[in-house]
């Protein structure tokens, strides 16, 4: 760490420091704070009047000690985000490209290894014909070099597929929805038609309600929109000034 940063974290560390002892108490006093009567929520706005000045205090000194580091840093961020994504992208084309090829040179060993395989089995009934032939003929040691013969047949071996090294491919599972509405509707009948408890698998919960959308249809329509299952309430909250 460079002697600029670490003067940076030091002033952080004792304006931190010096900011928690002030604020602790505050704390503790909106912890055991009543608001029983009118007196008693004039107090109470008074004391978040004080804590607000206290947070707005802590957060300019925060934005004029780290302020400086922080516009660098996302800066260069954003400066490095095209090479970065430019070299992921490179990456990828590339990892495409090897894995066609891994998984090609791959199938065409297996192929080989396959045909290599079949060629021995037929060459080991070839030879296990012979041995019945000379047991028949009641050649009982000839029908045993036959055997012996047809037991030691193995495949020929086939050259490993040419993977480049360090590189190597993986199989993994993955969902892809095709249909939503049939999930839905999948979902909705299980409910439907069986006991909850006595299923491993609940479709429902498959299903990610999007309450960032919902929320910003509540704000625009001011709740005037009806969706099954969906409550619009509104919600007070304090804002002092």
């Amino acid at each position: 760490m460079s002697k600029e940063l670490k003067a940076i974290e030091a002033q952080a560390k004792k304006e931190a420091g010096s900011s928690l002892k002030k604020i602790k108490p505050k704390i503790v006093q909106a912890k055991d704070l009543k608001v029983k009567t009118a007196g008693d929520a004039e107090s109470a706005n008074t004391i978040l009047k004080d804590i607000r000045s206290f947070r707005k205090e802590f957060e300019s000194a925060e934005a004029k000690i780290a302020g400086p580091a922080w516009t660098t840093y996302k800066a260069c961020k954003e400066l490095f985000r095209e090479p970065i994504e430019s070299a992921k992208e490179a990456e990828g084309i590339i990892k495409g490209k090897l894995t066609v090829f891994t998984q090609k040179e791959r199938a065409i060993e297996t192929k080989k290894r396959a045909a290599a395989e079949a060629a021995a089995e037929k060459k080991r009934k070839a030879i296990e014909e012979k041995a019945k032939a000379s047991e028949k003929a009641g050649d009982y040691e000839e029908a045993d070099k036959f055997a012996e013969q047809a037991a030691s047949v193995t495949a020929k071996p086939v050259e490993e597929a040419k993977v480049p090294s360090g590189f190597h491919t993986r199989k993994v599972w993955k969902a892809v929805t095709t249909d939503k509405l049939t999930l839905i509707i999948a979902a909705a009948e299980q409910i439907q038609n069986e006991k909850p408890e006595e299923v491993s698998l609940q479709l429902h919960e498959l299903l990610i309600v999007n309450e960032v959308k919902l929320g910003e249809l509540a704000k625009s329509l001011k709740g005037r929109v009806i969706i099954p299952g969906i409550r619009f309430e509104e919600v007070e909250t304090g804002v002092g000034r």
